[in-house]
């Protein structure tokens, strides 16, 4: 059955670690290899004139002819193809804007510039230094890499009540923040 679901990061325990410790900047590494990726390998036109190119080879051969022979349930055809294409694009669009989230942030402070608390947190969080960074805007993020809420700082305090329990990432002028939601 075709699901043309193409947005969502799949992640196990090992990438949920990389996502949250994001030592070295790895995460934002794995961002800047994507789009190196993009330009070459990753590309649409070599992904999808690859899949369109072994198509046309298995056709050719009568590939699969040959399948639904042994297979009666096997089918494949053109619109299996514009499927698998289609979905490509999609699913590379989504990675691409995914990734962009990633990498939107500038260079991220020392931390010892600024600073969340309490955190695990449960109704509001505080910011240290707002001097410093009173009116800049801020964007929470799920694990996923979803925009869950911005704002601009106008007091220490953000208010993340609203927000279900679970891990969310903090973005205040370049600088990143793991935030847990109680």
């Amino acid at each position: 059955k075709n699901s043309n679901f193409t947005g969502g990061i799949l992640t196990n325990g090992f990438m949920d670690r990389v996502i949250n410790l994001n030592s070295d900047n790895t995460f934002i590494h794995l961002a800047e290899k994507w789009f190196e990726y993009r330009d070459n390998l990753f590309s649409n036109d070599y992904l999808l004139g690859s899949i369109s190119e072994l198509y046309n080879y298995f056709q050719t051969n009568k590939i699969y002819e040959r399948e639904s022979i042994v297979y009666t349930n096997y089918a494949f055809d053109d619109q299996s193809l514009d499927y698998i294409l289609n979905w490509l694009e999609s699913r590379l669009e989504y990675l691409d804007t995914y990734f962009e989230s990633v990498l939107s942030a500038e260079m991220p402070l020392s931390p010892t510039t600024l600073t969340i608390y309490p955190n695990p947190a449960k109704d509001e969080v505080y910011i240290s230094s707002i001097d410093d960074f009173s009116g800049k805007s801020y964007k929470i993020v799920n694990n996923l890499g979803q925009l869950v809420s911005t704002g601009t700082l106008t007091s220490e305090q953000i208010l993340i009540e609203k927000l279900g329990e679970g891990i969310y990432f903090l973005f205040i002028d370049g600088t990143s923040f793991k935030l847990i939601k109680n």
